[in-house]
């Protein structure tokens, strides 16, 4: 078993190196962060009710939207074809 990880670990090894500098600077600022997210934490809570209360109608809206959005490409597609027709024209005239 020993056998079988050895090569592994010398493989891993370098990285592990590579990485342990970076942690050193990335954890005293996460040390810093998490205070400051744990005083986030009680307001993000009150507001997850209004969230849940807004999500359902959001959710209602998506078919308008869609169909708003297909309108509105299928004008630009009319507004194309017709500048295309016109651009062609203007070139043979």
């Amino acid at each position: 078993m020993l056998c079988q990880i050895l090569p592994h670990a010398s493989e891993i090894l370098p990285q592990a190196q590579e990485i342990v500098p970076q942690l050193h600077e990335i954890i005293p600022q996460l040390q810093e962060m998490v205070p400051q997210l744990l005083e986030m934490v009680p307001q993000l809570l009150e507001r997850v009710p209004q969230l849940l209360e807004i999500i359902p109608q959001a959710l209602e809206m998506v078919p308008q939207v869609q169909e708003m959005v297909k309108q509105h490409c299928g004008m630009i597609s009319v507004i194309d074809n017709l500048f295309i027709s016109l651009f062609i024209c203007y070139i043979y005239n």
